[in-house]
Order: C-alpha cells, then sequence, then structure tokens
C-alpha cells in the first residue's frame, strides 16, 4: 500500500468517525459514559476516600471496596450465567438499577466516612449501590452492539474514548459541587441512552440450549484479561512513585490516558479501515507488545514519557479489542452475551487490583523488591505472552469458550456468525439451518443425510425451502451470499 493509499484511508477512517458520532449518539455516548463512571468510582481517581481499618491505625482507599462489590457481581453473573438464559432489558430494571446508582453518588458526595460510624455505614452503603449496581448497565450497554460491524463498535469506542478522558479532565479542576452534582447525573444520562438504544428494537433470539451446554471456562481470554489488567495497575502504581515530571500522579495519569487513550482508538479505527481485521494480531502482535514495551520503557528515566504513552495507549488498544471480541462471540458462537462479558471483565479488574494494590504492598514489605524490578518482570511476561497466546484456533474455538473438532478448526473463523445471521434474517427453521450449516462447510447432499440421518429426498426437499427463503438459485449463488456477506461484517 502507498503513502498516499494510507494518508487516503485514514481520512476515510476519520469521516467515517464523524458519521457514525452523528447517527449513533446513544451507543457512543451510553459507552463514554460508563467508560467515565468507572474510571471515577472503580479505580483511583480524585473521587477517591480513605476508609479507617477496623483494629489498625491505617485506612484502605474507597474504590477497593467498589470494585469488590463490582467484581463480585459480576462473577455471580458469570455463574448463572453459564446454565441460564436472562438479561436486565427491562425499561423498568435499567430505571431503578439507574436511580439507585444515582443514590449511591449521592451518598458518596455528602458523607464522610471519617466522621462518625453512622456516616461510614451510609458511606459504605453508595458504595455497594455502585459496585454491585454497575454491572447490569455495562452488560446492556455492550449488548447495544449486538447487531453493530466491528468497525462500528470501534467507531464508537473511539469516541467513547475521547469523551471520557474530555469530562474527566474537565471533572479533575472542577469545585465539588459540581462533581458531585455531575456524578449524580452520569447514571441518569446512561439510563436515556439505554432506554432510547432499546426503543424499537427487536430482542435478541435466546441461546440454544444445546449451544449454552458447549460454553467452556475460557482459560485463555481470562489470562489475557487478567494479565492486561494487572499491567495497567503496575502502570499506574508505577505513575503514584515518578519523581521525573513536574505535575502530580493524578494530574500526569490524566494527561498521559488522554494522550495514549485517544492515541490507541484513533490507531486501531485506521488499522481496520486499511488492513485485515484480524483479532490475534491486533490484541497479541500489536496490543500487548505496546503494553509491554510502554511497561519496559517505564523503568528507563529518559524513556519514561514514552512508556507512560505506549503503556497506556496498549492498554486501551487491547480494551477496545476485548469489548468487540465479546460482542462477536456472543453474536458469532451464540452464547449468552451475560456469560461472555462476565469473567473476562471479572478478570480485568482483579488483575488490576493485583498490579496496583497486592504487588504495591509487597514491594512496601520487601525492600529487597523495587518498583522498577516488578514493572520490568510484567513487561517480560507481556511480551512473552505476545508470543504464546497468539494461535489460529483462537478466534474458531471462540479464545476457549467452545472445544474445536479437527474440522471447525480449519473452517473460516467468521464463516458461523454470517450463517447465523443470514439464517436469522431468512427466518429458517432448526432443521433448515443445521442444513445451511453444512452446506456452508462444503458438505454434498449425501454427506448432509448421512450425516443429519435424513433421506437424500427430503434433504432435498429442504435445500430447495432455504434457496425460496434466502432469494437464491443454486448452491453458487448461496456460496456467493455468504461471501458477500462476509465482506461486509467489518463493515
Amino acid at each position: 500500500m502507498t503513502g498516499s493509499q494510507t494518508v487516503r484511508s485514514y481520512f476515510e477512517a476519520l469521516g467515517d468517525t464523524i458519521r457514525v458520532s452523528i447517527r449513533q449518539i446513544p451507543l457512543w455516548l451510553s459507552l463514554g459514559l460508563l467508560f467515565l463512571w468507572t474510571a471515577i468510582y472503580l479505580m483511583p481517581s480524585f473521587m477517591t476516600h480513605d476508609l479507617p481499618f477496623p483494629g489498625h491505625s491505617g485506612s484502605i482507599e474507597s474504590w477497593f471496596f467498589s470494585l469488590f462489590f463490582f467484581v463480585l457481581c459480576f462473577f455471580l453473573i458469570g455463574l448463572i450465567a453459564r446454565r441460564f438464559f436472562f438479561d436486565f432489558r427491562s425499561k423498568r430494571i435499567i430505571i431503578t438499577v439507574c436511580l439507585s446508582m444515582s443514590i449511591g453518588a449521592l451518598l458518596y458526595s455528602v458523607f464522610d466516612a471519617q466522621s462518625s460510624s453512622f456516616n461510614t455505614t451510609l458511606f459504605m452503603l453508595s458504595l455497594f449501590l455502585i459496585g454491585i449496581l454497575t454491572p447490569i448497565p455495562y452488560i446492556e450497554t455492550v449488548r447495544q452492539f449486538m447487531r453493530s460491524g466491528f468497525k462500528m463498535m470501534l467507531i464508537c469506542g473511539a469516541v467513547a474514548t475521547f469523551l471520557t478522558n474530555i469530562g474527566f479532565f474537565i471533572l479533575l479542576f472542577s469545585p465539588a459541587p459540581v462533581v458531585a452534582i455531575v456524578t449524580m447525573l452520569i447514571p441518569l444520562g446512561l439510563c436515556a441512552c439505554l432506554l432510547a438504544s432499546n426503543r424499537g428494537s427487536k430482542p435478541h433470539p435466546i441461546p440454544e440450549p444445546a449451544m449454552q451446554g458447549r460454553a467452556r471456562t475460557p482459560y485463555k481470554l481470562l489470562m489475557t484479561s487478567i494479565v492486561q489488567g494487572s499491567a495497567y495497575g503496575l502502570g499506574r502504581l508505577c505513575l503514584t512513585r515518578l519523581d521525573s515530571f513536574t505535575v502530580t500522579p493524578i494530574e500526569l495519569t490524566i494527561l498521559v490516558q488522554m494522550a495514549g487513550f485517544v492515541l490507541s482508538a484513533l490507531t486501531l479505527v485506521v488499522l481496520v479501515s486499511v488492513f485485515k481485521f484480524d483479532f490475534n494480531l491486533l490484541i497479541y502482535k500489536i496490543g500487548f507488545i505496546m503494553l509491554g514495551l510502554g511497561l519496559l520503557f517505564l523503568t528507563m528515566g529518559p524513556l519514561n514519557f514514552l512508556g507512560l504513552l505506549s503503556f497506556a495507549a496498549g492498554y486501551r488498544f487491547i480494551d477496545l479489542l476485548i469489548f468487540t471480541l465479546v460482542v462477536y462471540l456472543s453474536s458469532a458462537k451464540n452464547i449468552s452475551l451475560n456469560w461472555t462479558a462476565s469473567w473476562p471483565t471479572c478478570m480485568l479488574y482483579i488483575g488490576f487490583a493485583i498490579g496496583y494494590l497486592l504487588l504495591g504492598g509487597l514491594i512496601d514489605i520487601q525492600d529487597w523488591l523495587t518498583v522498577d524490578s516488578i514493572v520490568a518482570l510484567m513487561a517480560m511476561i507481556v511480551l512473552l505472552l505476545a508470543i504464546i497466546l497468539v494461535s489460529e484456533r483462537n478466534v474458531p474455538g471462540a479464545w476457549g469458550y467452545v472445544k474445536l473438532t479437527d474440522e471447525e478448526s480449519s473452517s473460516n473463523p467468521y464463516r458461523e456468525q454470517v450463517v447465523n445471521g443470514i439464517s436469522r434474517h431468512g427466518h429458517l427453521s432448526d432443521r433448515q439451518h443445521e442444513i445451511f450449516e453444512l452446506i456452508a462447510k462444503g458438505k454434498f447432499r449425501r454427506e448432509i443425510a448421512q450425516e443429519l440421518h435424513l433421506s437424500e429426498e427430503t434433504v432435498k426437499v429442504h435445500i430447495r425451502n432455504i434457496y425460496k427463503k434466502l432469494g437464491v438459485h443454486s448452491k453458487s449463488e448461496l456460496n456467493q451470499l455468504i461471501e458477500s456477506e462476509e465482506k461486509l461484517l467489518v463493515e
């Protein structure tokens, strides 16, 4: 690809970003509000208060408790979702949850945990409401993208990232009453966006029990998430201990995240517009390497600023890709979104707590350990996993959610999503869908009859009805339809 073509692709991607920003306001706005909410209450921020530690003279930061409840809720949702299908799309549920989150933000702003036991109780109640309820709009926000292509999801993620960092930066320098009012309004804005997105949309089909039963624990994706979270937690810890900058750690964090996050989001949109979409390549060969090199540069004085930028960009780069991956896996593999989204998110934030709190505490206790040595070790782990975790079986095997046969592992990883989509739009029956899947895999009529224990004549009748419903007249036309839908998938 020539330089002029690359520049042209960049401006085309920028134009697509602007057009999607105008047309899909509820999508990117809900995602941006969610990013802002989690950045304020589930990670160290300017809103963090100290809570007294019972029986000790020290204290613990309040965000840890809201994070604990958040992770606990996500774990329970995933545990239940493995066996039962459910969702939170009810208008009543969304309104009740978002109002309760606003009440939690109000209690958080009004009551001081250090003043009295009564105030401490109400303050803990606010942390409970914030942590235990946030996963519900989190999942429902992700669900809004179930009918979107990869490119739209990434563009909305890029716009949401920019919105989040601008909002966070403004709140950082706003007076306390303004911050309190704005944080109370965030869940209400999120509620309005979710209701607007749900209005007029058809409910998603309930996954078949057989497909639900195929869902396994995705160890590879969980490992990816916990390493990503641990690396980010260590990087944030490193920010608080750097003395080579003239700004405070929190200001440094915001400035670097604004630059790194926005840079990574725009870079991702451009890469997807110019090159073939490949989760393996983007997550491990680009995202993990950016994250690992960023951590490594953090330990080198002259390269600190470059390290901060690369580390923040790598984290958000992977974050947006896994967000897109979760939606893809739920749609392509017909697995409950509650299951595909819950435990990876849970592992991401557990990893952050490990990197920021556990390893930070270990460094404080052990004199022979330093931040630089732990960060350098984590950088080596991330770079090593960039080689180990990449595999051609990741996409067809849904990162461990599905057990693959040899035939499935060698098939087109995106074909299953296309076949499911065509089948739904064509209103194929269950039997017709089974036969359509086998045709898409290249099976002949006799092979289909043997595999499904049907007569060839019955299969022939089903194929004729499939052609009629899908508006094609031959197997070649059917294959052309599948291939054209695959090309449109990214768009």
